[in-house]
């Protein structure tokens, strides 16, 4: 599944972050969302292939802040728990909150080290054919 249907969803919800796929550029901004497709699991039928897929998605949920981050991975859920619809072209059958878990990391830009926290959440979507 393309990422941009989701993508989608979240911009349309007005997210206040940058949201990126696998690549972050260095101008990312003070607060990110990266999203990270991590498995697909089929629902197996006896006689064809599958007809409804459940795809595994991370989002990693970054700010300078905790209260941006908290307030970041609020919209995020908001945005997508629950979410059912058809978005760039993507049947979403429904999309479901899975948990989710906070950090801090640092990240190091040219000679600089920064601290940012992280909320990565964790997301069942499941789509119709």
């Amino acid at each position: 599944m393309d990422s941009s249907a989701i993508e989608t969803i979240l911009q349309t919800a007005g997210i206040k972050a940058n949201i990126y796929g696998l690549f972050v550029p260095r101008s990312r901004g003070s607060q990110w969302v990266i999203m990270t497709y991590i498995s697909n699991i089929p629902t197996p039928t006896k006689a064809a292939v599958s007809t409804l897929d459940k795809t595994r998605w991370q989002f990693d949920c970054y700010a300078k802040q905790e209260t941006v981050m908290d307030a970041l991975g609020e919209s995020v859920r908001t945005a997508l728990d629950n979410y059912t619809g058809t978005t760039g072209g993507v049947n979403f059958n429904r999309i479901s909150f899975e948990g989710e878990s906070d950090t801090v990391e640092s990240i190091g830009d040219e000679g600089a080290t920064e601290h940012y926290y992280r909320r990565t959440q964790e997301y069942i979507i499941i789509i119709k054919p």
